[in-house]
């Protein structure tokens, strides 16, 4: 399964040397990262309720998000459902999804719903349009801060001391990997702005004397 960062962007963008973790020990925290990714990066939605326009319908937030961890964004993203009861949850069906466009938040379903009450979908959402393909950086910095943590239970002191001197770290090293992370998620979830000219510009009353 495609993974948000590989085991060569661990030994590239970190610490952690082939020596200190092996493959099968940094995939476990390079999954452990993932979930936290898509928490930190996506909001869920729960039984949205839905218009339908023959076999498709819009979500009211999107662009629609990953939350699989597998870098694509597809159908196994979303789930959506006939309430033959609209008040009985128990009611529900699951309804079978042709294709989606996550950027418009437009799913497709394999055939026209008839016969229910109401449709509603269970789906997660970027606040922006986010580039799967530049998470590997947060992922790697990221996996190394949480096998940091959980691979060496005592971390050393903040200080330590050379005879009558004392010296003291401003941050603690692994504390570093952690902050690189917040940095990374902050700049892919940057808004673009786009600089244009004003035309026709004129004042909307006249100058005061």
């Amino acid at each position: 399964m495609v993974k948000y960062c590989s085991i060569d962007d661990i030994y590239n963008l970190t610490p952690i040397t082939q020596d200190e973790a092996d493959e099968q020990t940094l995939n476990y925290y390079i999954d452990r990262a993932t979930e936290s990714i898509i928490k930190d990066i996506s909001i869920l939605v729960y039984d949205e309720e839905v218009s339908m326009e023959d076999t498709y319908f819009f979500t009211n937030n999107h662009p629609i998000a990953d939350i699989n961890g597998d870098t694509l964004i597809d159908s196994s993203d979303v789930k959506v459902y006939g309430w033959t009861n609209s008040d009985d949850p128990s009611t529900k069906e699951t309804l079978s999804i042709s294709s989606i466009i996550a950027h418009d938040g437009k799913i497709i379903l394999a055939t026209s719903p008839s016969g229910y009450g109401k449709i509603t979908c269970d789906y997660s959402y970027y606040l922006c349009d986010i580039d799967l393909s530049k998470l590997n950086k947060a992922c790697a910095y990221l996996t190394a801060y949480y096998y940091a943590l959980k691979e060496y239970l005592f971390i050393p002191d903040r200080s330590w001391t050379f005879g009558a001197a004392r010296f003291s770290y401003s941050i603690a090293p692994y504390m570093k990997l952690l902050h690189l992370y917040h940095v990374e998620i902050e700049r892919l979830q940057s808004k673009i702005f786009i600089k244009k000219e004003a035309e026709d510009m004129r004042l909307i009353r006249k100058r005061m004397t």
